[in-house]
């Protein structure tokens, strides 16, 4: 365990669950469904856009016959269909059908609300003396009303992350309702075992990971918590939107501007309107706290944020998609180093694979609203599901899983409950007998290995 500083300007007390979207205060949508004078289902959505994405690529052949006709009298007509084909026909399908479907999103505004709750942001930091001072600065300046903390969690970085680190925030004003600790961890782990322990020490039941070389706008706390609570109770994690900040050094970064704006935000909003954001980012997102620990937390494996998204995904979970949650981060500024984050970025896509090729063969991501909640507080009302907490914790937990990419997991200080509208089942010895009503909703009692 590393050493650890705090920077305070309000209690640090453990919080004991997130607020409900009465008691924050989440304005009713029938003022935003007011102005809505046709609504479309999403499964329409996607059939207008993909028969306007057929519909132009088929323009597009009536249109380049001539061309078509052109290149093949100087190569062959095998040639020149494969090279046209790949060169307009399947980007114009591509761009067609993500030009018409952001035309068609009309995804509920983001809430105001009269509450937020409390946030621990995790900001894993490793050889970031040259950008860390920025990102703790832009942590101090947010407009966030509810408490948050900043956790800096130091990967045995070898320069002088902590000391700038330290400098910096003896200078920031930090904010009456936030505050800031310093977690310095002497040897070098990997990112996933810092944003572990960094969920251990974290004091509230929304996490956000945000990188060490990363700038939050200074709404990005309310916008990302805030598109949380409006979504469907079924969203266990938001990805922000991440653009580049160096975009200005040279040609490189300035592809890569283009590339995390066109390629990664357009796509992931793309994604998040048919309810299938595949990936929550490490540089910018929000998880519930049961949900990450649920499923074991991060692995230990290069693309850890695809894996554990993936292991989300897997349990039914919805991730949804904050394009007004906006974070800049520095991008690679040479063709090594650029080369070298493309490679990490596709290990890690083989590893969601390796760990969880089942959702390749699933029809649907996701199965409706499910919830999250910590069945330790509640238990004084629900002798039954105490009954099931006690026999659990009497199986000595959970065991370490022998995947190459093995999560690490994280000792849950409270088993979890998950609300689901469907019939009884029980993962123990058919436990969930003992489950009574609640709510309107039967509950059932899930042990993860």
């Amino acid at each position: 365990m590393g050493h650890a500083q705090s920077w305070r300007r309000a209690s640090g007390s453990r919080v004991s669950s997130i607020p409900s979207r009465e008691a924050t205060g989440v304005r009713s949508p029938a003022s935003h469904d007011r102005g809505r004078r046709l609504y479309l289902s999403v499964p329409v959505k996607f059939s207008v856009a993909l028969l306007v994405a057929i519909s132009w690529t088929a323009l597009s052949l009536w249109l380049s016959q001539r061309w078509l006709a052109d290149l093949a009298s100087v190569t062959n007509w095998a040639f020149a269909f494969v090279a046209i084909t790949f060169i307009a026909y399947v980007p114009g399908f591509m761009n067609a059908f993500l030009i018409s479907t952001l035309l068609l999103d009309r995804k509920p505004p983001c809430r105001t609300l009269e509450s937020y709750p409390g946030v621990s942001i995790l900001v894993a930091a490793y050889n970031e003396a040259a950008a860390i001072a920025d990102t703790l600065t832009s942590l101090a300046a947010q407009d966030y009303s509810g408490e948050y903390e900043v956790l800096v969690l130091n990967d045995g970085s070898s320069d002088a992350t902590v000391a700038r680190a330290r400098e910096a925030l003896e200078t920031l004003r930090i904010p009456p309702n936030a505050s800031v600790r310093i977690l310095d961890f002497p040897v070098n782990r990997g990112k996933s075992a810092v944003l572990n322990d960094g969920l251990r020490a974290a004091s509230h039941d929304l996490i956000i990971t945000i990188d060490g070389d990363s700038w939050v706008r200074h709404d990005g706390l309310t916008q990302i918590v805030g598109r949380l609570l409006s979504d469907p109770e079924d969203t266990q994690a938001v990805a922000g939107a991440v653009m580049v900040r160096n975009s200005r050094t040279n040609f490189l970064t300035r592809a890569q501007e283009w590339d995390y704006f066109h390629g990664i935000a357009a796509v992931k909003r793309m994604q998040g309107m048919y309810h299938g954001t595949l990936v929550a980012q490490g540089a910018f997102s929000l998880y519930r706290r049961a949900a990450l620990e649920q499923v074991g937390g991060w692995p230990e494996c290069v693309g850890e944020d695809i894996v554990v998204s993936w292991a989300l995904l897997k349990q039914d979970y919805r991730i949804g998609y904050a394009d007004s949650a906006l974070a800049f981060t520095n991008v690679p500024t040479t063709f090594r180093q650029f080369a070298l984050q493309r490679k990490r970025w596709s290990r890690g896509l083989m590893e969601g694979f390796k760990a969880h090729w089942q959702l390749i063969f699933r029809r649907r991501l996701s199965t409706g609203p499910t919830t999250l909640t910590p069945i330790s507080r509640p238990a004084a009302r629900r002798p039954s599901v105490a009954l099931a907490h006690l026999a659990i914790s009497a199986r000595g937990g959970a065991q370490a899983s022998t995947r190459r990419c093995r999560s690490t997991r994280i000792p849950f200080e409270s088993e979890l409950t998950r609300s689901h509208s469907g019939r009884r089942r029980c993962g123990l010895h058919r436990l969930a007998r003992c489950v009574a009503r609640g709510d309107g909703a039967r509950r059932r009692v899930r042990r993860r290995t």
